[in-house]
C-alpha cells in the first residue's frame, strides 16, 4: 500500500514495557510510536520509553523516507542508552515502504487513487549516512542491524518463520491438544 507520513494511518498499541517477557516484535513504524498531531514526524514518547528490557529481535516495517529523520535520532538514542533500555537486543531490522508519495499530493483515498504526475520519495544521504554509521556502532554492540531498502528482498527476520508456523495438532495420552 501507499504510505504517507502527512497522512498516517496509525494505530498506536500502547507501551509494551510491562511485557517482561516480551522477545520480538514484528511492527509498523507508525503503529510503534503514538504521533503528536495528524502527521508522523514529532513522536509523542521515544522508543527507549515503550520497548521491553527483556527485547531481543525488533524488526520496524513500513519506515518512511519522510520520516527517517525522526527514525534515526529515534535508533541513534536507543543506541545512547543500549545497555539500560534494550540490553538483550540481538537483531534490529528496517524495512521501508514499498511505495511512498511524495508530500503535499494529498491523500491516495481523496484523489480516488490516481494522480496526474505523482512523486515518489527519494532519499537523503545525510540520513542514510547516520543510518549506516549507525549500523557500524550496532555491531559492536553485538546488534544484526539491516536495513531493507523499498522493493528490495532481504533475508527473513530471525523467527518469523516461527511465527508464521502453524504448529501441528499433537496427541498427549490419547488427548488431542
Amino acid at each position: 500500500t501507499w504510505q504517507d507520513a502527512e497522512i498516517p494511518n496509525p494505530i498506536f498499541f500502547g507501551s509494551l514495557t510491562e511485557f517482561r517477557n516480551l522477545q520480538t516484535i514484528h511492527m509498523r513504524w507508525s503503529s510503534l510510536l503514538p504521533f503528536l498531531g495528524r502527521g508522523a514526524y514529532d513522536p509523542e514518547k521515544s522508543l527507549r520509553e515503550l520497548l521491553p528490557r527483556s527485547l531481543q529481535y525488533l524488526f520496524i516495517q513500513d519506515c518512511l523516507i519522510q520520516s527517517s529523520l525522526v527514525l534515526c535520532r529515534e535508533l541513534e538514542t536507543l543506541e545512547i542508552h543500549y545497555s539500560e533500555a534494550v540490553p538483550l537486543l540481538k537483531a534490529l531490522y528496517l524495512e521501508y515502504a514499498v511505495r511512498e508519495q511524495a508530500p503535499g499530493q494529498g491523500c491516495m483515498k481523496c484523489v480516488r487513487g490516481h494522480w496526474s504526475n505523482y512523486r515518489l520519495m527519494e532519499t537523503d544521504p545525510v540520513i542514510d549516512r547516520r543510518l549506516l554509521d549507525l549500523q557500524g556502532k550496532s555491531r559492536t554492540l553485538g546488534v544484526d542491524f539491516r536495513i531493507i531498502e523499498p522493493g528490495a528482498t532481504a533475508k527473513p527476520f530471525p523467527l518469523d518463520g516461527a511465527i508464521r508456523t502453524k504448529w501441528p495438532w499433537e496427541t498427549f495420552d490419547g488427548v488431542l491438544m
